[in-house]
């Protein structure tokens, strides 16, 4: 199938273009006057909103063109981002961070470690606290468990090992 590229001149030429709906082929919907796509419903309530059919699922790609670079989908209000998600290619991580990918958050590795305040988990779950030296970790093996909190200052550590089932 050829794709036809509209050109701003092509469009403009389209009589009321700025005033009416548009509808291509029941895929692609335009509410110009409410200022809404929808792409598999031509009855959008949200500014983007995506349908499957009703035997597929839905799914909305963010593809960066290189690598080195991140995919993210960002949350902003009265444009300042306030949030974003996705995947934060300077940390090789899936995050969720408040602000930009420097702010504070939630990052997932490619081994399935859950890092919060870092972005280099080395545990299931990893848990940084802002200043250094707190931390709070979790993590087993086939045969250990174990979970441990240390405090940089005062010194305090808090362990716990399950071994073989056994405390």
């Amino acid at each position: 199938m050829a794709l036809t590229k509209i050109s701003t001149a092509m469009w403009n030429s389209v009589p009321h273009h700025d005033t009416h709906d548009f509808n291509v082929d029941d895929v692609l919907y335009v509410d110009v006057s409410a200022n809404r796509v929808g792409i598999g419903t031509n009855n959008p309530d949200v500014q983007l909103h995506v349908k499957s059919s009703s035997d597929t699922f839905s799914q909305v790609r963010v593809e960066a063109g290189a690598d080195g670079h991140d995919s993210s989908v960002a949350y902003s209000q009265a444009g300042i981002i306030k949030g974003i998600s996705g995947y934060d290619d300077s940390a090789d991580t899936v995050a969720i961070k408040y602000g930009t990918f420097s702010g504070s958050g939630i990052d997932i590795n490619s081994s399935g470690n859950v890092g919060i305040g870092t972005t280099n988990p080395s545990s299931k779950l990893d848990i940084s606290f802002s200043g250094g030296g707190d931390s709070i970790k979790s993590a087993s093996t086939n045969s250990t468990s174990y979970f441990w909190w240390y405090r940089s200052y005062p010194k305090f550590l808090l362990s716990y090992y399950k071994f073989n089932g056994r405390f």
